[in-house]
């Protein structure tokens, strides 16, 4: 059993108390339900990326499309490496989320009030850690069935006898995000719960960069602008909200 599974174990049985459960804050039970939200979400997404990513790679082209299909299922590949570092890093944060609030369970009312407060707080920013993980999770799942479908469609175009020229996907076209935007714009990720370096870091690997930000710069990003999974123009500004609490954020990865 897992880390985060034994911690869960604990505190749904210490949930069965009543007066235990009762010492949990509004924070410690948003942090609860967002973890096991995230941690359900990124197990689905790599279940069924890794069964597309398997039908991907048993395609078997003729002999004018192999170039093509490769390109597709070697960036089938790296999204699913990607996808499987983002379902270890939703584990390990959904682990941290969980041992700190059974540990306060466990203390019940002796546990100061300021303490708590802190422990919960932590709880929290682990869990919405563990929910943009999870969504990141998501997108490479979704990234896998995109190749998969784009695989699919360029067999049965060569099938149907359509030219190969015609069917064959570019270079640029198959390395471009599958998101059924134009081609200049990329797709936004979610910074929500990240410190500004790290936001920093994601946009620009995505081709955006950090736009006008309000808030602490050492703080938490609470807020962007746009939405994490819209699209943008490449090299467009990302608006960032910043807060020293993550209980402000409004922009969460769906679940």
């Amino acid at each position: 059993m897992s880390g985060w599974l034994r911690a869960f174990a604990v505190l749904a049985g210490l949930a069965l108390a009543g007066p235990a459960a009762a010492q949990l804050g509004a924070n410690g039970a948003k942090a609860y339900d967002m973890a096991h939200a995230a941690d359900d979400a990124a197990r689905t997404a790599l279940e069924e990326g890794e069964d597309v990513l398997k039908q991907l790679q048993e395609l078997r082209p003729g002999s004018r499309d192999a170039e093509a299909l490769r390109l597709l299922q070697e960036q089938g590949d790296a999204a699913g490496q990607a996808l499987g570092g983002f379902r270890k890093q939703t584990q390990a944060s959904v682990d941290e989320t969980m041992s700190l609030l059974s540990e306060l369970m466990r203390m019940g009312s002796s546990v100061e009030p300021s303490r708590r407060q802190t422990a919960e707080q932590r709880a929290l920013l682990a869990a919405y850690e563990a929910a943009v993980m999870a969504a990141r999770a998501r997108s490479q799942a979704e990234r896998i069935r995109a190749l998969h479908a784009e695989g699919r469609a360029l067999l049965a175009g060569a099938g149907a006898g359509t030219p190969a020229a015609a069917t064959r996907p570019s270079r640029a076209k198959i390395e471009a995000p599958a998101t059924g935007a134009g081609p200049n714009d990329v797709l936004v990720p979610n910074v929500v719960g990240a410190r500004l370096d790290f936001a920093t870091r994601e946009l620009e690997a995505a081709g955006l960069r950090v736009g006008p930000t309000t808030g602490p710069r050492d703080g938490f990003v609470v807020k962007q602008t746009p939405a994490p999974g819209t699209t943008a123009p490449r090299q467009a500004g990302v608006n960032l909200t910043l807060s020293g609490t993550a209980a402000t954020a409004t922009d969460l990865p769906p679940r």
